[in-house]
């Protein structure tokens, strides 16, 4: 597989373009406000005129916000034209209280003549005034519990600093006479005192981050008890004065880009599959620059997100030249320091379309398959994450438009008439792999034909393994690759040993492999992004790395068995100088028993190479491609184990220590295939053999030591078609046969040598 791993990126979906000023503002840059709530309770009734109390509440995502206006029609109305400014709101409104981007604001007593009232509210920035929410209406309504007025009031302080004593002073404002007082914090930070005589919370923070207060008040009236809660946030700094940091953000032709939107992420922000990360400062990107102000100190990954004023976008780019969030280097802020951090933007441009073709066989025959599936899966995920798919004709040919980028390809036979999938025929990955580790990227970068496949006949089998794949947080993962291995399809069956069948899991986590060989099978998780570690499915634990780990169970050929929950850790987040790459070659040739030496290796593609750190903590993984060759990079300083691994291979395993004088390793690494149930050792190597496919002459080419060769060519279906032994040279052997009378098909070609078995596939085609 060519860098499948390695060319996967992670797929950014963050595209806040919130528009704004640091220097000039436009009224349409500003978004108008999302009312999300609003409710009113009358507490005062005389003769037709009432008085309420209400409650509202909007989002407003906008930076640099300098306040709201809050517009109102004494009735039902849904025209923008009929409404009045009722007041105009600043930020330091004592009746205004916010956390985030969430605003409330109390109206204590509203007088009016109507028990339906109708509300919007506008955003300010700049001197200018964004266009309308949508319009709130409220009922105003009596409290049939309460029809007195009893609240907590108080303008709380949302900001403090480490060290610092924070304190917030509160009233009770009531209506009504009131006995028996009680006053309790409750939910708020260990360490927070009420000092209920004066009215004061008082509180010392130790740590940096965001806390949430909430005093409950009741009293006894004459009417009954009454109830108040009060709940405030408060962001605790580190820094009295904090850092500024700004930057210029540009295009490949130098020219400042004209809007977008920086945005500053905790580096311990939590992670739910997405990309989900916890954003605490964000500023508008205008002619090219952009400022934060007020800092804390911390680590933050910086992100820039712009766009041209004809809304045409860039493509997101993280410090330092990262196109995605598990690649971005963390920035270190400081009190009272200054920082400057300027971005070069590449504009998402509009792909290029080049047509591919091919064709579906029978593997046997080279009968055409029509209604057959070929699914072209993306690893563009920079640009697109592009996940295609046609249908071949009567003729078993397909044609396809596809956007430049690489793919992952596979091929599967239809039922006819339903489009659902076929059981007759095993599925083929290109170039004629049975599995994904074996897959070879399609590079699309031009017009190509020729992209064929040719699919081997199975019985059916009424079965399936049904499953899900979550994190390690319990989130259903989509969109993940799971395949199930036969270790051990039986005496009758051995060819089918590591054979696999996939299927990718839907919206809900969920897969179901369906139409598999009777036997003893294990599951692997593969997702295509860098943020879950890939691995075998282990009864009651995380995914292991190793495919000898993996819990073994037995398929029947009728039934559903399962259901298998594969939970994927996640990789520690990490970045640093370090690289460590290497070749992993397949050890082949002619092995005795009890020598250690090989010959003929080759590049070994589609092994997992992951990396763990001294406690065992996945931090990157990658899969050798189809030369068998594997590179990992931006890895920090210190010990770590390097664990390789393939179905139907040993595993293999080394230690590295990266130092600042020694940070860049290379290694050479041969893994050896497992031995099958059978006396000798069998070892499915790329023997090389030209051409293939072949129509006249075979040519074949292997390496060994001296002894006697027994050579067969076999059909798929066990038919021997060409038999023969002669004594081998040691070293080079060249071999050529004429194969004008062999029907076309899919062949096997055997070299038995002093004990060791070769076996490589042959395509006749004719």
């Amino acid at each position: 597989m060519s860098s499948f791993y390695q060319k996967i990126t992670v797929l950014v979906a963050i595209a806040l373009f919130a528009l704004g000023n640091i220097n000039t503002i436009q009224a349409e840059d500003l978004k108008a406000p999302r009312f999300e709530y609003a409710d009113g309770k009358i507490f005062k009734e005389v003769d037709d005129t009432i008085t309420a109390i209400l409650n509202l509440g909007w989002v407003d995502e906008n930076p640099d916000l300098e306040g709201f206006g809050l517009y109102i029609f004494y009735g039902e109305s849904k025209d923008y034209h009929e409404f009045t400014l009722y007041k105009k709101i600043d930020l330091d409104d004592e009746n205004l209280s916010h956390q985030k981007h969430y605003f409330q604001y109390l109206i204590r007593e509203l007088v009016t003549k109507s028990k339906v009232v109708s509300f919007y509210v506008t955003a300010y920035a700049g001197g200018h005034e964004s266009e309308g929410s949508h319009i709130k209406i409220v009922n105003l309504k009596k409290d049939n519990q309460n029809h007195n007025k009893f609240m907590i009031v108080g303008k709380p302080a949302h900001k403090a600093t480490i060290g610092d004593e924070y304190t917030f002073e509160f009233e009770i404002e009531a209506n009504v006479d009131y006995t028996d007082l009680e006053i309790k914090l409750e939910h708020s930070p260990e360490g927070a005192v009420l000092d209920v005589e004066n009215m004061i919370v008082k509180w010392t923070p130790t740590e940096g981050g965001n806390y949430t207060f909430t005093l409950l008040a009741k009293a006894t009236t004459e009417d009954g008890e009454v109830n108040a809660k009060f709940t405030w946030a408060v962001e605790v700094m580190h820094c009295k004065v904090p850092a500024v940091v700004s930057g210029e953000v540009i295009d490949e032709d130098g020219t400042l880009v004209e809007f977008g939107t920086a945005m500053l992420f905790w580096t311990d922000g939590s992670n739910d599959g997405g990309i989900s990360k916890h954003r605490v400062y964000d500023a508008r990107i205008v002619e090219g620059k952009y400022e934060f102000k007020g800092v804390d100190a911390g680590e933050y990954y910086l992100q820039i997100s712009a766009y041209t004023k004809h809304q045409k976008p860039y493509h997101p780019v993280w410090y330092e030249n990262a196109t995605n969030y598990m690649d971005a280097t963390p920035i270190k802020i400081e009190c009272e320091k200054t920082y400057t951090f300027d971005f070069v933007v590449e504009p998402v441009k509009e792909p290029e379309f080049f047509k591919v073709s091919g064709k579906v066989l029978d593997a046997e025959t080279l009968e055409p398959i029509k209604w057959s599936y070929v699914k072209f899966i993306g690893l563009d995920s920079r640009n697109h994450n592009y996940n295609l798919e046609v249908v071949t004709d009567h003729f078993g040919e397909y044609s396809i438009k596809l956007p430049e980028a690489e793919y992952i390809v596979f091929a599967h036979a239809l039922k006819p008439n339903s489009g659902a999938m076929t059981n007759q025929y095993l599925p083929q990955y290109y170039k004629l792999a049975n599995n994904i580790q074996d897959a070879t990227i399609l590079v699309v970068n031009e017009n190509i034909s020729e992209i064929d496949f040719a699919l081997d006949r199975v019985p059916t089998y009424e079965n399936s393994i049904k499953g899900k794949v979550v994190s390690v947080d319990d989130i259903n993962l989509v969109n993940v690759v799971v395949s199930a291995y036969c270790t051990d399809p039986g005496n009758k069956n051995g060819k089918f040993r590591f054979y696999s069948k996939s299927a990718v899991t839907d919206e809900n986590g969920n897969f179901e492999i369906e139409n598999l060989m009777p036997g003893t099978y294990i599951l692997y998780a593969n997702t295509r992004d860098k943020v879950y570690m890939p691995g075998f499915y282990v009864e009651g634990k995380e995914v292991s790395a190793k495919w000898k780990d993996a819990t073994e169970f037995e398929v029947e050929e009728e039934g559903v068995f399962g259901p298998y929950t594969l939970t994927l850790p996640i990789f520690e987040k990490v970045h640093g100088n370090g690289r460590i790459n290497g070749f992993v070659r397949e050890r082949t040739g002619s092995i005795k028993s009890g020598d250690d030496e090989f010959q003929g290796a080759k590049g070994l593609n589609g092994a997992n190479v992951y990396i763990f750190d001294m406690q065992n903590n996945p931090v990157k993984s990658i899969s050798t491609d189809e030369y068998g060759n594997f590179e990992l990079n931006q890895i920090p300083n210190g010990k770590y184990t390097i664990v390789l691994d393939k179905v139907g291979f040993h595993p293999f395993s080394y230690e590295v220590d990266l130092t600042t004088d020694n940070n860049d390793l290379s290694k050479e690494i041969e893994m050896s295939p497992i031995s099958t149930s059978s006396v000798s050792t069998i070892f499915k190597i790329e023997t090389t053999v030209f051409p293939n496919p072949v129509s006249e002459m075979l040519n074949i080419q292997f390496e060994s030591a001296a002894g006697v060769a027994n050579i067969k060519l076999a059909a798929y279906t066990g038919a021997t078609y060409l038999s023969e032994s002669l004594q081998a040279i040691d070293g080079q052997n060249n071999i050529s046969y004429s194969i004008k009378n062999i029907p076309q098909g899919i062949y096997f070609l055997t070299i038995n040598l002093n004990g060791s078995i070769m076996v490589t596939p042959i395509v006749i085609s004719k």
